[in-house]
């Protein structure tokens, strides 16, 4: 009984070792990864490497991977994502997943919710009332961040938008509260991603 007990508690401490370096190695790769994307989003246009993003959406892959239940680690990888989505359309898509996993695991954070409401709206994934109603969800969470309000004002046909399921049609809902033809809203200036807020 005595040896049951002794390979049980190794068997635990095993266990618990191997979680403990898991995790701890994928800290490290999410502050390489965040290291990285820092220092490409940092640069002047001009001096950006683009090793800089291939190294932070590398390093970020691999700590979600490790660690798959940490918001902040699908939130950085989004960034990343957005930040190579010029040359990738696919890259948004991708994004737009962490965007929504890193809100799954935490639903507190009012950047998370805008950039999807954004993600949604240029991908055309959502009806505009859905994207209203994901931009208003930032909006109470977050009411007093620049990014959330810039969007906000940009997009002003969201305070005459029903949530109705019957004008779910995204088109038929900008004609019906008086926005822009469509393709018109997003060729406007004030239609762009929302600015990531530094962590406090």
């Amino acid at each position: 009984m005595l040896r049951v007990l002794s390979l049980l508690a190794l068997l635990v401490q095993g266990s618990c070792a191997f979680l403990a370096v898991k995790w701890g190695l994928a800290d490290l790769y999410y502050w390489l990864g965040h290291s990285y994307l820092l220092s490409w989003e940092d640069a002047q246009e001009k001096h950006r490497k683009p090793q800089f993003l291939t190294a932070a959406r590398g390093y970020l892959t691999e700590a979600t991977l490790l660690r798959p239940q940490m918001a902040a680690y699908h939130e950085e990888l989004g960034a990343a994502e957005l930040n190579s989505s010029a040359q990738d359309l696919d890259a948004k898509v991708r994004a737009l997943k962490h965007y929504e996993r890193a809100i799954d695991l935490a639903p507190a954070s009012p950047d998370n919710w805008a950039t999807v409401a954004w993600l949604r709206h240029e991908l055309e994934t959502g009806s505009s009332a859905d994207v209203c109603n994901l931009l208003k969800k930032a909006q109470q969470l977050g009411p007093h961040l620049p990014g959330t309000q810039s969007l906000a004002e940009g997009w002003t046909f969201c305070n005459k938008v029903s949530t109705s399921p019957v004008r779910d049609n995204a088109e038929e809902t900008l004609v019906r509260s008086g926005a822009p033809a469509q393709g018109a809203l997003r060729a406007s200036p004030k239609s762009e991603r929302p600015k990531r807020q530094p962590p406090l």
